[in-house]
């Protein structure tokens, strides 16, 4: 990550949405090593891991094969 460009969307964040939480992102890997599991494997399940997201840590949804 880019640290320089991290903190800058911080600043801007905080000045614009009145230091409202982050929002939380998605995006497809076949990368899980730098992530934690969510121990979910269905769709219905995946809110389960909003709670960690939440907390700053960064998880992984498993696709049941």
């Amino acid at each position: 990550m880019d640290i320089e460009l991290r903190d800058k969307f911080l600043i801007l964040w905080k000045k614009y949405f009145n230091h409202a939480e982050l929002p939380v992102t998605f995006y497809f890997s076949d990368d899980e090593t730098s992530a934690e599991p969510a121990g979910v494997y269905h769709c219905r399940d995946a809110l389960s891991g909003v709670g960690t997201v939440r907390e700053g840590k960064s998880i992984y949804l498993m696709r049941n094969l």
